[in-house]
């Protein structure tokens, strides 16, 4: 397909298009919303299986199945969501309803997770995954839009990373809040379910303030009904979406195989416990810094250009640490530098994400947001889970011991999966990020066209 051009040959410059500037009071609206998500996320993803083994009475290795099989029904209902969001179209929007009935049905659910109903063993078994499958599925009901509502903000590329800044930033707060409080709330409120209360009403304010404070600016509905052929249609047609999740996949895994060794890294060959924490506080501190300056970053060199760069940095830098991996002091500094790269790429590459609905609305003549974000979410439940079994799979390939003094060749390869391996397996996931074609200057000649073939006629664009 051809991009439509005018008489002029002037049309694809960023000058053509105003600045289309976002209020903070959008920006802090939306990115409230991710506060509040991300409590929910947290209070579910590091304290349910604590609740289900120590309070609630489940056996590990039932409550690790019921998380396998969760994701599993998960991917499932990501895409089918998908393709109902991309269908909605009401006064209030695309997106917008789903946020508010779905946080209404999380709130709901959340409680009902940490409810303690007395039943025997195989009843409160089946409560639990009735319970948690329900919260999964009605999670992602406002998952999907609200990162899909990104898209629906701005066409401005410099404008959609601050808009995709904050919320990330805001979120790295939703997961310390629920970390340094819950147990304490738990026993001040003396019932998991009273705390679940407390969370869910956070939630529900917080999800509440980005449905009033957040409009669809360009909100399209689609002049064909989404279907799962549509999916197809759009990974099939959509070139630079494949290279992107490819890369993003790969980053995400590592980044989850890395993190699973820095536990036992710290603990085993440095015997510095008590170090981990803070050695994750800074990691986290240098995230969140990274994550700040990333728009600026990326207004000076392109996104596609600061993922690329970010990414080698953080490569180089994990390789660097297995020169270093005695020295407690060059461990945080030279370690705190991949998490600062992480953080200005990965806001780049959510960046480029949204930059993918004006693709796929070139390309299909409907835009897709809906889909286009559950196959990103998608994609990052998948990477965690394989990077989750690769990383279990690794450590006892390893000859890993529990509670003893590791072996000299079980240390070596700990100390390997933490620096040098992912270093290196970073660099193969710049080879699909180099051929994602969407820079600034592409994706101004897209909108162009876009605009263009919405204000002319059908056979003035070619394909």
């Amino acid at each position: 397909m051809e991009l439509a051009r005018s008489s002029e040959g002037s049309g694809t410059e960023k000058d053509r298009y105003p600045r289309d500037k976002v209020s903070w009071t959008t920006a802090i609206s939306y990115g409230i919303g991710s506060y509040g998500a991300n409590v929910m996320y947290a209070f579910i993803a590091i304290y349910l299986m604590l609740y289900y083994t120590d309070s609630f009475g489940i056996k590990a290795a039932a409550v690790g199945l019921l998380f396998l099989i969760a994701r599993l029904v998960d991917g499932a209902t990501d895409i089918a969501l998908g393709i109902l969001v991309d269908n909605t179209h009401t006064k209030m929007g695309k997106f917008r309803p789903w946020i508010l009935i779905g946080s209404i049905l999380v709130s709901l659910t959340t409680v009902a997770c940490f409810l303690s109903p007395d039943l025997s063993e195989a009843g409160k078994l089946a409560y639990a995954y009735s319970t948690y499958i329900l919260w999964s599925i009605c999670f992602a009901i406002i998952d999907i839009p609200y990162w899909s509502l990104s898209a629906a903000i701005t066409q401005d590329p410099t404008e959609r990373s601050k808009v995709i800044t904050i919320p990330r930033t805001i979120a790295t707060f939703g997961f310390l809040s629920v970390s340094a409080a819950t147990l304490w709330l738990v026993k001040f409120v003396g019932s998991w379910a009273g705390v679940a209360v407390i969370y869910s009403a956070i939630f529900l304010i917080c999800m509440l303030i980005t449905f009033f404070g957040v409009k669809e600016k360009y909100s399209v509905p689609r002049k064909e009904r989404q279907s799962f052929k549509g999916f197809w249609t759009l990974l099939k047609q959509h070139r630079p979406l494949r290279l992107l999740l490819t890369g993003m996949f790969l980053l995400e895994m590592i980044g989850v195989i890395r993190g699973t060794f820095q536990l036992y890294f710290f603990i085993y060959n440095l015997n510095a416990e008590m170090m981990l924490g803070i050695f994750l506080t800074v990691s986290m501190i240098a995230q969140v810094a990274g994550a700040v300056v990333s728009p600026f970053i990326s207004a000076k060199i392109g996104k596609k250009n600061t993922a690329l760069y970010s990414s080698a940095i953080m490569a180089a830098a994990c390789m660097l640490l297995f020169f270093f991996q005695t020295n407690i002091t060059l461990i945080f500094i030279i370690g705190a530098l991949a998490p600062f790269c992480g953080g200005v790429g990965q806001i780049s590459l959510y960046s480029m994400v949204a930059d993918c609905v004006e693709y796929g609305e070139w390309r299909s003549g409907n835009r897709s947001e809906g889909m286009v974000f559950s196959l990103n979410i998608f994609k990052t439940k998948l990477s965690g889970a394989i990077g989750g079994a690769i990383g279990g799979f690794m450590l006892s390939w390893a000859g890993y011991i529990p509670h003893q003094v590791q072996a000299v060749e079980t240390a070596m390869w700990i100390g390997l999966l933490f620096t040098l391996i992912p270093g290196a397996l970073t660099l193969i996931s710049l080879i699909p990020l180099a051929g994602y074609e969407i820079t600034e200057k592409r994706f101004y000649e897209i909108l162009d066209d876009i605009h263009q073939r919405n204000t002319s006629k059908p056979e003035e664009v070619k394909v």
